[in-house]
């Protein structure tokens, strides 16, 4: 049986989908000295490579795509983005809008210098910054059917102007910003990694490891048991050997004879007493000279058990406190084993505070775990439970959003179905930082749903402009190129001057904020890797959900008005 593979792509969109997307992350994953253009990049091309011979998908899987993308944008940011304005947010909304401002600015500037036409400014901004937030919302409003264009020009001509320029100019948006994160420094002679171990000192974010110990867990935690025979261990109170700050493990029962203690400062301890002390392996073996090599006691063991639990930081006796203030581990003999932060993974610090939404795993025994997480926050629901429904009412109302229009004079203004589902997003997600029970959706379910949105979106744009790629690259092909070079360079100048010369910022938090406002997960790894720490990365999450907010909007604006 022979099978057509031009007519099953045709007559099958479902394969030619997933084709479009299993290529692409194939495009994607090729490495060219150190570069990739990642799943985004590589399944665009590759559907702008089967659209230029014909194939298109329905336009039904594109909007569901855009859809999943757009909302899931905004879920993820709501909790941050409120929070940002509150401390550092000032600085970080000023910086992402300098270089949201210079890129517009810049690629309305050079489409007007080279003659491009319509839809080519929206596409150029996206693409040199590599921000698919900006091209999903100019698609947006040019298919809202808002607009109106010249006699010669149909929507559909604007939406592949759009994509063209966008692809064009994603190539250097992503290797070209990674050039000059990393050539900058060396330029201005800036040493990285000095000034991430300054800013670390500044915020007191640099303490010895018998300090971190109180606050990561220094290792696997384990609970050991030892009999008490050493003269050195009795007839002292548990104040005075004061094991916690020596070893940063905590005696969490004593058995002696059938009965079973609650050790308390003044509890002294008795030759032949067994004692279960909960730390980690390392911090343990500095017992030994105390206890001597420990015992296996099934008896008081089995009353124990280490589980990790994840939970959610929603108190107020948490929220704006440091994990040194917490004192987890001398409090409940419980160790924080991750921190993560609207979807990023912080390293764990004795002094960084901790914001509503946070989200914490917390090692320990099973009742001092819950008992952490009654005082700070709530747990997180497991990892297959969804409330789809508000997922599913929450894009509901943000349609409805998008509908609304007022008219100034003839003209009707919106946010269009983009605007509103971001809004949506943002209210529902911030909404569930105060309220964790409402609209759970696990970040796992998040990441499938913003990906695969994503892809579905950039698939259905890339089979439509594919049609009028080659042409495009023909007429305007190196005056895109140029105009993106620039659009993806200068704001990254212009952002690094404001934040060094007004904002007075650290240069490592600095270039970390602005990958942030370039939404370049990329570029972010590239800056950590040269100051050899994850301070950047603060940076980067106190700009990013405001400049991914910023730039939905920039891609709005900029398409009604070239």
């Amino acid at each position: 049986m022979q099978i057509d593979m031009g007519a099953l792509l045709h007559d099958q969109p479902v394969v030619l989908l997933f084709l479009v997307i299993g290529l692409g992350y194939l495009i994607g994953k090729i490495h060219v000295k150190g570069f990739e253009l990642g799943a985004a990049g590589g399944v665009l091309f590759a559907a702008l490579a089967f659209g230029h011979f014909g194939y298109e998908i329905p336009a039904f899987i594109e909007t569901i795509g855009f859809v999943f993308f757009i909302y899931s944008v905004g879920f993820q940011a709501g909790p941050r983005f409120v929070s940002s304005f509150r401390r550092d947010g000032a600085k970080y909304f000023l910086l992402a809008l300098v270089i949201a401002g210079t890129g517009t600015g810049l690629a309305i500037l050079m489409c007007s210098f080279f003659g491009l036409g319509s839809g080519y400014a929206a596409g150029i901004l996206g693409g040199a910054l590599t921000s698919t937030p900006t091209l999903a919302a100019a698609q947006d409003v040019v298919n809202s059917g808002t607009l109106s264009f010249g006699a010669d020009l149909t929507a559909e001509q604007v939406t592949a102007n759009i994509t063209v320029g966008y692809a064009i100019t994603y190539i250097f948006g992503l290797i070209g910003l990674i050039l000059v994160i990393r050539l900058l420094p060396r330029i201005l002679r800036i040493d990285l990694p000095a000034e991430a171990e300054k800013l670390k000192k500044e915020m007191n974010l640099e303490e010895d490891d018998e300090d971190e110990s109180d606050f990561s867990t220094g290792g696997v935690p384990a609970v050991r048991t030892y009999s008490i025979t050493n003269d050195e261990a009795v007839n002292r109170p548990l104040a005075e050997l004061d094991i916690l700050a020596g070893t940063n493990c905590l005696i969490l029962e004593i058995r002696r004879g059938a009965d079973y203690l609650t050790p308390s400062p003044q509890t002294v301890l008795e030759h032949d007493d067994i004692i279960a002390v909960v730390g980690s392996l390392e911090e343990q073996m500095k017992l030994f000279a105390l206890f001597g090599v420990p015992l296996v006691d099934s008896k008081l063991l089995s009353r124990f058990q280490i589980v990790t639990k994840r939970m959610i930081v929603t108190s107020r006796k948490a929220v704006g406190k440091t994990l040194r203030d917490l004192a987890i581990v001398g409090k409940y003999g419980c160790f924080v084993s991750r921190f993560e932060r609207e979807g990023m993974v912080l390293e764990i610090s004795p002094d960084i505070k901790l914001d509503k939404g946070d989200i914490l795993s917390i090692t320990g025994i099973k009742n001092s775990t819950l008992a952490v997480i009654e005082e700070m926050g709530t747990p997180e629901r497991p990892i297959h439970e969804t409330d789809l429904m508000t997922f599913a009412f929450g894009i509901v109302l943000g349609v409805i959003m998008g509908t609304i229009t007022v008219k100034v004079g003839n003209l009707p203004i919106g946010i269009g179905m983009s605007g509103g589902l971001l809004v949506s997003g943002l209210f529902v997600g911030y909404l569930r930082s105060h309220h964790p029970t409402f609209g759970h959706v696990p970040a796992a379910a998040r990441f499938i749903l913003m990906k695969m949105g994503i892809l579905f979106f950039l698939a259905g744009v890339g089979l439509r402009a594919g049609h009028g790629l080659i042409d495009g690259l023909k007429t305007a092909g190196p005056q895109i190129f140029v105009s993106g070079m620039v659009v993806t360079i200068v704001p990254v100048l212009v952002g690094f001057a404001v934040g060094r010369l007004i904002f007075k910022m650290n240069p490592a938090l600095l270039l970390g904020a602005i990958t942030g406002s370039m939404t370049s997960t990329p570029s972010l790894s590239i800056v950590n890797d040269a100051s050899k720490s994850t301070i950047p990365a603060l940076g980067y999450a106190g700009a990013y959900a405001i400049a991914t907010i910023l730039l939905t909007i920039v891609g709005q604006f900029i398409v009604r008005i070239t």
